[in-house]
This record gives C-alpha cells, sequence and structure tokens, in this order.
C-alpha cells in the first residue's frame, strides 16, 4: 500500500488555497535576482510557488522574492552552514520567519535580521514541513525524530557568534 503524501488536514488546506496535484506555475513564478536556483528548489516552487494559507496572525506564503529581505544573512549562513541555501517563502506570526531549501532537500527557518539572525533547522524535507505548517506539528518530539538522525536536532547557527 502507497502511503499518501500527506494527512488528509494537509491536502485540505492546500487545496482551499489552489493546489492541486501536479500543479505547475514555474512559467508565471517571479523569482529573485541575486539567488541561483537548484533543482530541489525549481521543483518545490513549480508546485508550490505563490500559494498563500493562514490567517492575518500566522500566515505561510511560498513566494521566493521575499528571500531578497535577507539576501545578505542568507549569503552568510551559506558559507557558515556550507549549504547551498535558496529562499523558498516565508511564515509570518508575529515576526517574519523566512524558509529556505538546501539542495540536499532540508528546510531552515531564517529568523531576524543582520547581526541578530538565526537559522534552524525546520524539517528534513519539504512534505514534512508542509505537515508541520499546516498542522501546527512543531511539537519537539516529532522534529527530534526527524532531524536527529541527520545530527541537526536543536542546531542553530547565529550571524552575532563569529
Amino acid at each position: 500500500m502507497v502511503e499518501p503524501r500527506w494527512h488528509e488536514e494537509v491536502v485540505k488546506k492546500l487545496s482551499q488555497a489552489g493546489w492541486f496535484p501536479s500543479r505547475n506555475v514555474w512559467p508565471q513564478l517571479q523569482l529573485p535576482p541575486s539567488f541561483k536556483i537548484h533543482s530541489v528548489a525549481k521543483g518545490i516552487l513549480s508546485e508550490f510557488g505563490n500559494l498563500e494559507f493562514g490567517d492575518q496572525f500566522d500566515t505561510t506564503r511560498f513566494d521566493p522574492v521575499a528571500g531578497e529581505e535577507v539576501s545578505t544573512e542568507i549569503r552568510k549562513f551559506e558559507i557558515i552552514t556550507g549549504r547551498w541555501l535558496y529562499p523558498l517563502g516565508y511564515l509570518q506570526v508575529q515576526d517574519r520567519m523566512y524558509l529556505l531549501v538546501a539542495e540536499d532537500g532540508i528546510i531552515y527557518r531564517l529568523l531576524g535580521y543582520g547581526r541578530d539572525a538565526s537559522l534552524n533547522p525546520a524539517a528534513s524535507s519539504f512534505e514534512k514541513v508542509l505537515d508541520y505548517l499546516v498542522r501546527g506539528s512543531d511539537k519537539q518530539d516529532v522534529m527530534k525524530a526527524d532531524l536527529e538522525p541527520l545530527g541537526l536536532f536543536g542546531k542553530e547557527w547565529r550571524l552575532d557568534e563569529g
């Protein structure tokens, strides 16, 4: 039996936002000019680019151009981590948290600006981060089971530490 890609609650929320299987918005998608895209980011954004879900207090938007706001910070974290990061969009709660994907598919969260910026792993894959974003599964035990085998659970990089 094939496991479903996501929980039915995730599919419902994505569908309400305009997503459908095999969606392809690549020809209409605006990309940030200061970043070179990698194949993992292109695959994610082709299907999920320009989607937005949530409410006025908790919004997720897949808009890679938003990464321009923190391009300097992203470049510094690429050097610190040794990973090629590409902006996918953001989560807006009180502060804006940027979602980035590395070329190995791991999703990272960037919070803050300048020397106050920090980066930490959010999920081992885009499928898992979507589940966390929609269902609120940002529980320590779930994240630990996902990220600990990769040696990334609890990892954080800060620009003010160097």
